[in-house]
């Protein structure tokens, strides 16, 4: 029985290895990751996928994995997977702008899959185009709906404190 992903999970090379491998051990699997990075769903869809019951972790019986964040080319087909035929420009524009501020310094709690999944979807809803994401106006630093995707206070007052030291440098 080899784990190649299943049509509700998209699997990485590294942790379709780590995933046989543990199964060719006959070991349980240590996966550990941010949060956002599909570790539960990972456990379900292994578990329906080789028939077994849901992979009790005992530490020194594991075969240990990191699942590391999605880089963008997984993130693109992990949303293709639940947005099949979304449009690819809002996606492009999207994970841009979704990485960025993954990146900002002094972030509280990073936004996560889960997250940029709602926030596609609201995107969507509210029929906000790729044109609007890519606005770079000092004035809109924080991203249209970002309540999907930064949750907490601190992290807002972080992304005004940007805005107004940009609109102040006149940048």
């Amino acid at each position: 029985m080899r784990f190649e992903g299943t049509s509700a999970y998209v699997a990485t090379q590294d942790l379709k290895v780590a995933v046989n491998a543990a199964i060719a051990l006959e070991r349980p699997l240590l996966i550990k990751g941010e949060p956002g990075t599909g570790k539960t769903v990972l456990a379900i869809e292994i578990a329906k996928a080789i028939g077994a019951p849901l992979p009790d972790a005992f530490l020194r019986r594991c075969f240990f994995h990191y699942i590391r964040f999605p880089d963008p080319e997984t993130m693109t087909a992990i949303i293709e997977v639940h947005f099949p035929g979304i449009k690819q420009r809002l996606v492009a524009e999207a994970l841009k702008l979704f990485y960025e501020i993954r990146d900002v310094p002094g972030l509280k709690k990073k936004p996560s899959t889960s997250e940029l999944l709602d926030w596609l979807k609201l995107l969507m809803v509210e029929d906000i185009g790729p044109e609007t994401l890519r606005e770079r106006d000092p004035k809109k630093l924080i991203p249209p709906l970002h309540g999907a995707l930064i949750k907490n206070e601190q992290d807002v007052r972080l992304f005004e404190r940007l805005a107004f030291m940009t609109r102040r440098d006149g940048r």
